[in-house]
């Protein structure tokens, strides 16, 4: 760009072109440029700020939904732990067996619809089985927006096998 010898008789132009002694202060222009560099060095950290609050916001929501649904997936675990012992139910038949039997039982409880912290937001709970598997009960959650179906906060799909299951042969 410029040699050295030009970058200083640029800077003997600038320092000898101010018309103020050297010790009367700030020249109006230095002051504004201060004034500019302060005010963008906050807004950029006041924008981090607001960003990283969304962002707490969010992941304490996510939290709160996978807790809301571990919660109800302890209470399934729970019936298919309190299933009475029936080797009726070893079956190859999906809708005779254990876990077609606790998918019964399942589908009869809606899941927990009281999240004070999620009150906009609503879980789903899928059940299915195969006959393939037919010892296996497989649950799939979604907790989406009530307003709006296409923002799902949080998913998870798992499987869920009856402790009286493994008595089959």
């Amino acid at each position: 760009m410029f040699n050295k010898s030009m970058d200083h008789k640029f800077l003997l132009f600038l320092c000898r072109s101010r018309s103020l002694p050297p010790d009367s202060g700030l020249s109006m222009l230095e002051v504004l440029v201060a004034m500019m560099v302060v005010f963008f060095t906050m807004m950029g950290a006041l924008n981090g700020l607001l960003y990283a609050t969304l962002f707490q916001v969010k992941a304490e929501r996510q939290a709160q939904a996978t807790y809301w649904i571990q919660q109800d997936l302890e209470n399934v675990k729970s019936l298919a732990a309190a299933q009475a012992t029936n080797t009726a139910l070893c079956t190859s038949a999906f809708s005779t067996s254990y876990a077609g039997a606790l998918k019964t039982t399942v589908d009869a409880i809606t899941p927990s619809t009281s999240n004070p912290l999620l009150t906009r937001y609503s879980m789903i709970r899928t059940t299915a089985g195969t006959n393939t598997n037919p010892q296996i009960l497989t649950i799939s959650y979604t907790v989406r927006e009530t307003s709006d179906t296409t923002k799902v906060l949080a998913t998870l799909y798992t499987e869920v096998m009856p402790p009286q299951a493994l008595s089959c042969s």
